[in-house]
């Protein structure tokens, strides 16, 4: 792989992590905001769905390459990186 495309990888995987953070958080603030006191803690939940995504984010750029039977190159076609 080579830097160009990890470079695209690490912006991909940074877009998709940003937009799942941004829905776990929206939904964090939506349940908050229907029990008593929870506004306390939504902050909380929303560090601790963070650093999970983090985790899952150095998992994806670590093992890409590492993929079997050709879903590493699925994944490529999915991020729109083969076109």
């Amino acid at each position: 792989m080579s830097n160009q495309d990890m470079n695209q990888s690490g912006q991909d995987l940074g877009g998709m992590q940003q937009q799942a953070q941004d829905a776990i958080n929206n939904e964090i603030d939506q349940f908050a905001n229907k029990v008593p006191g929870g506004e306390q803690a939504a902050q909380q939940a929303k560090d601790a769905a963070g650093s999970g995504l983090d985790q899952i984010a150095q998992q994806a750029q670590s093992h890409e390459g590492d993929l079997p039977g050709g879903l590493g190159e699925k994944l490529d076609d999915m991020m729109g990186r083969n076109q």
